[in-house]
């Protein structure tokens, strides 16, 4: 064996014993759009809790709306809370049962305050 191919069979072993017992990725992914216009909405936080063991991971929507948000855990089929956050719409909560499935979702805009009235 040359030299070159030592070292790779070396880093190959190393990397396979380094990812062996990693545990796996529960991870949701899908869309957020708004109510009203059905537009995309960028930049929103997206947040996965599960609760055995308890852990959380965090996202924000890119330009498109899409997210993919991750939370590493062992391996056991389990509910989660989803919640979806922007600023001027209204929070979203889903309890998940088939993170699988993509939670295309809508957030409901804030509607602004009327002005209040003045006195002639």
């Amino acid at each position: 064996m040359t030299r070159s191919c030592a070292w790779v069979a070396a880093a190959l072993g190393i990397i396979s014993s380094l990812t062996t017992g990693c545990h796996a990725f529960y991870m949701v992914s899908g869309r957020v759009d708004s109510c009203a216009s059905r537009k995309p909405i960028a930049d929103a936080q997206v947040t996965l809790r599960i609760y055995q063991p308890k852990r959380s991971g965090e996202a924000q929507t890119n330009a498109d709306g899409t997210f993919l948000v991750a939370v590493n855990w062992i391996p056991d089929d389990q509910p989660s809370d989803f919640s979806a956050k922007k600023e001027g719409f209204k929070d979203y909560d889903v309890h998940v049962t088939n993170p699988k499935a993509p939670q295309n979702i809508c957030l409901t805009p804030v509607s602004a305050s009327p002005a209040p009235e003045r006195n002639p």
